[in-house]
């Protein structure tokens, strides 16, 4: 997520960067001018607290492991933005350090993959071995906007192409690349879904995300944020390929059911989830999809008026919202299971304002239920903690076993 706000900063809080979600959407990550945190999304918990001299950009987490990819703040001096940090939490030290000619923008991580876009380039390297295995070239891209899948299936990755409003998609694993057009002004935001079989497209406009089958190109829904202009922060797919939401500079976040011809696409891997996880984790209702079917398709009732009506009546509505004026919002679908084939039923924002939010989805939409809110922990001002991963044993909580940046200092008092 690259919001257009930073927080405005105050006394014994940081002014922060950006909030990144990990690939499993359970846990993200905060960057400030004092380092990164790592909080859990549901039930919310700060989880660590990592001090660096001039602060952290950019921080990505590998899912829930000990490996981060870091990128410096431009203060930040022993590691500036111009280079990518792999950092080792578990052993609190640098494992490898990658430069680049001009400052890091965008960052995604695969169990096999590190993706890393600058201004005009997208560099592919292996995380075994760091071996560049890529370099691609784009389109002017000052937010770097890269998107990857995480199905250890199949290998996509999707950036701006060389021409405005053009995509590329890579499939390393097929080693096949492709290139078609998605909107006709600048791309502000993408996303790919888990299998990498769907990608979805807002430009600059902001006023519609369309979604693409990644191996044909064809255009497959047309999502309606709203009539305005707006700048779309963030895009993210449930991990059943069935929802998807988005926020903007707006207050409305919207959550979208995808249409049954989408879902297609992915049902073997559903199916391949069914055989392979254990029913107490699938955790299915009933085994049923309960939606209310006048809800499902805001445009259903409108068809009938075919050619008289304009593409703002045709396109697809989303099924619930809600509505937050807060800054630099994100979001993720929060549900323990959230790969299953069933409506999610809770949902997270989390903002530069400093607050989590979580909001229960009403079955049939409509507008989200505010469940709880919480400000983001800064503790007593100094933002140094001491906390771990897991439950420390009385052996971890000896002071020469604990890492120097874990250690907790009280703010002194003027």
């Amino acid at each position: 997520m690259e919001p257009s706000e930073k927080s405005p900063g105050k006394e014994g809080f940081p002014t922060i960067n950006r909030i990144s979600f990990n690939q499993s959407y359970d846990c993200f990550t905060i960057t400030s001018d004092y380092g990164f945190s790592i909080y859990q999304c549901h039930p919310y918990k700060l989880i660590a607290h990592r001090y660096f001299k001039g602060g952290i950009f950019i921080a990505e987490m590998l899912f829930k492991s000990n490996i981060l990819a870091l990128v410096g703040d431009k203060k930040n001096t022993k590691y500036p933005p111009n280079k990518v940090i792999i950092w080792d939490d578990f052993a609190n030290k640098v494992v490898l350090e990658l430069a680049f000619k001009s400052p890091v923008l965008g960052l995604k991580l695969r169990k096999d993959i590190i993706v890393i876009a600058t201004e005009t380039n997208v560099f592919v390297y292996t995380l075994n071995g760091y071996s560049l295995i890529d370099v691609i070239t784009t389109y002017n891209n000052p937010n770097g906007i890269v998107a990857v899948n995480c199905s250890k299936d199949a290998k996509v990755l999707a950036c701006p192409h060389t021409k405005e409003g053009f995509v590329r998609i890579q499939n390393y694993d097929q080693k096949k690349s492709n290139m078609f057009k998605t909107n006709k002004r600048a791309i502000a935001c993408m996303a790919l879904n888990y299998a990498g079989s769907l990608l979805a497209v807002a430009s600059i406009r902001g006023t519609k995300i369309k979604i693409f089958n990644t191996k044909t190109s064809e255009k497959l829904q047309e999502l309606r944020r709203g009539s305005k202009n707006a700048e779309i922060l963030h895009i993210i797919f449930h991990r059943s390929s069935m929802f998807l939401a988005c926020t903007s500079n707006k207050d409305a976040v919207h959550i979208f059911e995808l249409f049954d011809s989408i879902k297609i696409i992915d049902e073997s891997e559903y199916r391949d989830l069914e055989k392979t996880t254990p029913p107490d984790e699938i955790g299915y209702r009933d085994n049923e999809v309960v939606l209310n079917p006048a809800v499902r398709n805001h445009a259903a009732t409108l068809a009938a008026v075919g050619s008289l009506i304009s593409n703002y009546f045709q396109s697809h509505w989303s099924l619930s919202r809600l509505k937050l004026n807060d800054a630099g919002k994100v979001c993720a679908f929060a549900d323990a299971n959230n790969f299953i084939g069933t409506p999610p039923s809770y949902f997270v924002v989390v903002t530069v304002a400093g607050k989590i939010y979580l909001y229960e989805i009403p079955k049939d939409g409509g507008y989200c239920v505010l469940k709880s809110t919480h400000p983001i922990e800064a503790t007593d001002g100094s933002l140094y903690i001491c906390l771990l991963y897991t439950s420390p044993s009385p052996r971890d909580r000896q002071k020469s076993r604990m890492p120097s940046s874990a250690c907790k200092k009280k703010k002194k008092k003027k």
